[in-house]
């Protein structure tokens, strides 16, 4: 009875191992399918699209060189250098440097200075002021004074000393001296400063004077 069972067992062998067999295809096809389809839902990664940049400027087939230089932007050409132009408004003109003049002569400068106190001792009102230029300070005032002194006194002394003469640059001459005054109303004895310079008409007269 062993015997017929074993045989019995043999032949139903085939029969499990074709069912298995069976479902082990069928499953493998469902694997199959499920990947297919994860794949058709998935996208294919396609690499970006670049577009070209266009150009700024194609120059035309035929154009000369100095039209495509003319035609490139107006940023790439250095700016030129500002000129001068008549309308651009008045141009500037410096002065030249006038020449130094010539120095007074020393000796000419001291018969200035004498004949100017000479004018003054004879109370000539007229002669001592024409002495003056034009241009010294405050002259009408210095006039009137001058004025009222000579009108005033009865005689009048000047005595000059240790006179000193200094030639300038401008051509004028600084004259220094210890100056003695004496009227019958008034006198004193100061350190005078004068400048002297010729006037157009040669004459020489006194710019400045301090005491």
């Amino acid at each position: 009875m062993n015997a017929s069972n074993q045989n019995a067992n043999q032949r139903r062998a085939p029969g499990w191992f074709l069912v298995v067999a069976s479902i082990g295809g069928i499953l493998l096809v469902l694997f199959q399918m499920s990947n297919n389809e994860l794949n058709t839902l998935r996208p294919d990664p396609s690499p970006p699209v670049v577009e070209p940049t266009p150009p700024l400027w194609t120059p035309r087939a035929g154009t000369p060189a100095d039209q495509v230089v003319a035609t490139l932007p107006a940023a790439s050409a250095p700016a030129p250098n500002p000129t001068p132009s008549a309308s651009s408004g008045p141009v500037l003109e410096v002065a030249p440097t006038p020449a130094p003049r010539a120095p007074l002569p020393t000796e000419r400068v001291r018969v200035a200075i004498n004949a100017w106190a000479q004018a003054w001792r004879s109370r000539d009102i007229e002669a001592y002021l024409a002495f003056y230029d034009s241009s010294f300070g405050n002259r009408v005032a210095f006039a009137r004074q001058k004025q009222r002194v000579m009108g005033r006194a009865t005689f009048i002394e000047i005595k000059i000393a240790q006179l000193k003469l200094t030639p300038l640059d401008n051509g004028a001459t600084e004259a220094r001296f210890v100056q003695t005054y004496r009227s019958d109303t008034f006198e004193n004895q100061t350190l005078k400063r004068q400048i002297w310079q010729a006037g157009s008409d040669g004459r020489l007269r006194i710019l400045e004077e301090t005491s």
